[in-house]
C-alpha cells in the first residue's frame, strides 16, 4: 500500500490580530505556489468537489482576512457568539486529481483543554504517480521550510500516522518524522542523532530531516530523532 503522510506545525497560545494572520497565510500560499504546481491553487471547501470549485481562493491579504474572519468558530446560540479564545479557521483543498488539503486554525490567544492553540495541517495524497513530486527530497523540504519561516510553530512535522502511532506520544511532546522542526534547538542532543540524519538551523529553530526522499523515513530513525529531542521534545505551551 502507498504511504500516505502529513504536515502538521503547531503552536502555543499567541494572540494575533486577523489581518496578521492573513499575511503569514498570504507569504505562505504565495511560496507554495512556486515550489509545486500541485499547490499553485486552493479553493474553499464545501459539501462536494463541484462546489468547492466555484470557490477559488484569491490569495491577498484582503480576500485571506475575510475567509479567515468568517470562519471563527461561533457558540450556538441565538447570537452566535464568537468564542475569541479559538481564533481563527480555514480549510482550503488545491483542487486538482492529486488531492491536497490544508486546515489553520491560528490567532487563538488561550489554551484550549484538549486540543493544540494553533496548528496548520496539510494533508498529502499517497506517495504514488504524479504526487510523487510533492516528496522530493528538496521539494518537501522546501514546504517544510516556507510552513516554519511564515508561521514560526514551536515544533512541525512531516511524517504518517503510522510512525506516529509507533511512537507512543503523550500528549504535549513532539511527533517526529522524516523531517522535524523544534524552535528549541539548542535542547537538542546532536551527538545521539542518527547518522542518516542531517540537521540545520532554520530561524532560531532546528530542521531534522533523514535521508533520501520524504516517504522513507523508518520507525527505527523516528524512534532516535525522538530520543535526540532530549527536553526539547517538550515544547513550552
Amino acid at each position: 500500500m502507498p504511504k500516505t503522510f502529513y504536515l502538521g506545525a503547531y503552536w502555543g497560545p499567541r494572540g494575533e490580530p486577523v489581518q496578521g494572520c492573513a499575511c503569514r497565510l498570504a507569504e505562505l500560499l504565495t511560496v507554495l505556489g512556486g515550489i509545486d504546481p500541485l499547490l499553485a491553487s486552493w479553493y474553499q471547501t464545501a459539501g462536494s468537489r463541484k462546489a468547492a470549485l466555484k470557490k477559488p481562493v484569491d490569495p491577498t491579504v484582503e480576500e485571506l482576512q475575510a475567509l479567515l474572519l468568517a470562519g471563527r468558530p461561533r457558540l450556538d446560540d441565538e447570537e452566535r457568539t464568537v468564542m475569541i479564545e479559538l481564533g481563527y479557521r480555514v480549510g482550503f483543498w488545491n483542487g486538482q486529481d492529486v488531492e491536497v488539503g490544508l486546515s489553520l486554525r491560528c490567532g487563538a490567544p488561550a489554551s484550549v483543554p484538549g486540543m493544540s492553540s494553533n496548528v496548520l495541517v496539510m494533508n498529502l495524497p499517497a506517495a504514488e504517480g504524479d504526487a510523487l513530486t510533492l516528496y522530493r527530497r528538496q521539494t518537501a523540504l522546501g514546504i517544510v521550510r516556507a510552513v516554519v519561516t511564515a508561521w514560526q510553530p514551536s515544533w512541525c512535522t512531516w511524517t504518517s500516522h503510522a510512525l506516529r502511532t509507533v511512537q507512543g506520544r503523550q500528549p504535549g511532546e513532539v511527533v517526529t518524522g522524516w523531517a522535524t522542526y523544534v524552535a528549541d534547538g539548542d535542547n537538542v542532543l546532536a551527538d545521539l542523532l542518527p547518522p542518516e540524519v542531517t540537521a540545520e538551523r532554520l530561524g532560531s529553530g532546528l530542521l531534522l530531516a533523514a535521508d533520501g526522499e520524504a516517504d522513507s523515513a523508518t520507525e527505527a530513525t523516528v524512534t532516535a530523532v525522538r530520543e535526540a529531542l532530549g527536553r526539547a521534545l517538550h515544547p513550552a505551551s
